[in-house]
């Protein structure tokens, strides 16, 4: 017997003070309780865990379901194939068997990750090849919610991952589409979430346990290379470059929110927030299902993350350059507030919510989804009546994204020739204005010459960061201006006036260099 081959559901972590509340509201309807123990296997060397797949054995109740799980470019599905298995009476736990996934999306990318490199497994049907790397123990607690026209299943998982000697636990809430449309789901979801305080984690078990297993740390998720359907039109386009935004920003997040406390997470975080901005800004013409309402919330959480930043990196480098020329300044200063956690950034309820809202239009049935066209008179339809072939829709849709890359070209152009007579605001928008043009690039990379991409983004790149260190001085000596005494502040002038004077001629150069 096996289980449909790809799974849709969203899934999220349950702060431990909410779940009372939670569990409590599950049990208003007809519930299902099981413990779930499972075992998880892969090489010695982690190729599975390397290429965010898996394979387990799970016992349910009396049945043992053998499980093999891959990613796709989705966020939210993954290629998933399950088989019941007879355990033998003389063994407890049945043989792993990796050919009864053969002939499926799941079993080949198993097959390729087990591959990887090029180096085959120890044998033909590489189940000699996996050895036990962790164990789950989970208690489940599920019910079936018709919502929107959709059956849909809530799951409360609570227990923990065991590998070795070390274990951590679960707390995890998962709304899984079982039937109908796919809105029902996100509808259903933003429900939960919004009432019990849930946040998104696309972290699997899998991947928490192996990372246990192996003992290493979180990763950063940085921006991946974007694959797009060019002849699928613009609607499409302006989808698979919010697929690879979210991609960037749920990884990250997902480890923020749950604790993980490292700045370069933080960091990418913040890029891929910028990255998803620009999309919908400068693509929203793509298309006429985007909300509005989502710009603030993903505003509010990229200004909270920068002033993160700005306090534990920015101000401690910049003091640490006033000392060493003599010029000292206080540790705190009233003058610049606490920034919020990165954790409570993450996890609020409108940054969620607008997640959910951008998921939700990137996963709704293509039909209820129309792309402007611009009307020629006050009565001409506002939606295509016809699919265009697709060699007219890739050249109207390089044509479209081309004129908006000439368009911010020559705004960032025009500041270049005068960037030093321009004000610190003023400055500080020519940047914004040459990381859209950046990003916009990358996004369209695969409409043009791959080269010449490459080597007007890498001119960009050298232009920001010259941008970037500009702005962070004059930020942070605006903000250390409170922490300093009167004699400081005039010393502190002097020296800042030469740093800035200085940077602003290498910001017109890079600048000069880069729109040229």
């Amino acid at each position: 017997m096996t289980e449909p081959q790809t799974e849709v559901e969203l899934k999220f972590t349950v702060a431990h003070s909410r779940l009372g509340a939670l569990a409590a509201d599950m049990r208003k309807g007809t519930v299902r309780v099981q413990r779930l123990l499972a075992i998880y296997y892969d090489t010695v060397d982690g190729r599975l865990a390397a290429n965010n797949a898996s394979v387990r054995l799970r016992r349910e109740g009396r049945r043992w379901i053998q499980t093999a799980k891959a990613p796709t470019p989705d966020a939210l599905r993954r290629r998933e194939h399950s088989v019941v298995l007879s355990a033998p009476r003389t063994r407890e736990v049945p043989l792993l068997d990796l050919r009864l996934h053969d002939g499926t999306p799941a079993g080949l990318a198993i097959r390729n990750a087990l591959e990887t490199g090029g180096n085959r497994v120890a044998n033909e049907d590489g189940n000699a090849a996996l050895v036990e790397r962790f164990r789950t123990d989970v208690s489940r607690l599920t019910r079936i919610e018709p919502f929107g026209g959709a059956c849909v299943e809530l799951a409360l998982d609570t227990g923990k991952i065991v590998a070795g000697n070390r274990s951590i636990s679960v707390c995890e809430f998962e709304v899984e589409l079982k039937s109908g449309p796919v809105t029902g789901l996100f509808e259903l979801a933003s429900d939960w979430a919004g009432r019990h305080g849930l946040w998104l984690s696309t972290v699997p078990k899998a991947q928490r346990g192996m990372r246990l297993a192996a003992g290493v740390k979180v990763k950063a998720v940085n921006a991946a290379a974007l694959g797009i359907d060019a002849d699928a039109g613009p609607q499409r386009f302006l989808i698979d470059v919010i697929e690879s935004c979210l991609l960037q920003i749920l990884g990250n997040a997902s480890e923020i929110g749950a604790g993980a406390a490292d700045e370069e997470l933080v960091h990418q975080l913040r890029v891929g927030l910028r990255r998803l901005r620009t999309a919908l800004r400068d693509l929203a013409g793509f298309s006429d299902g985007l909300d509005p309402s989502w710009d603030a919330p993903f505003t509010t959480a990229f200004q909270a993350l920068g002033a993160h930043r700005d306090e534990v990196t920015v101000l401690p480098a910049l003091r640490k350059k006033l000392t060493a020329a003599g010029i000292e300044c206080a540790q705190t200063s009233r003058s610049v507030p606490a920034a919020a956690s990165p954790e409570s950034v993450v996890q609020g309820r409108a940054f969620q919510q607008a997640l959910l809202g951008v998921m939700a239009f990137c996963h709704r049935t293509p039909t209820t989804l129309t792309t402007p066209t611009t009307p020629t008179t006050p009565t001409t339809p506002t939606t295509t009546t016809t699919k265009p072939h697709p060699k007219d829709a890739r050249r109207s849709l390089k044509n479209r994204v081309a004129a908006r890359l000439a368009r911010l070209h020559a705004e960032v152009k025009r500041d270049a020739k005068r960037f030093d007579r321009l004000s610190p605001a003023r400055q500080h928008r020519v940047r914004k204005r040459l990381k859209r043009l950046r990003y916009l690039a990358e996004f369209a990379a695969p409409l043009f010459a791959a080269q010449r991409v490459r080597r007007y983004s890498k001119r960009w790149r050298e232009a920001q960061d010259a941008l970037g260190d500009h702005n962070d001085d004059v930020v942070g000596f605006d903000l250390l201006r409170g922490a300093m005494s009167e004699d400081a502040v005039d010393r502190a002038k002097r020296w800042f006036s030469a740093r800035v004077h200085a940077s602003v001629k290498r910001c017109s150069r890079a600048l000069r260099k880069a729109v040229n």
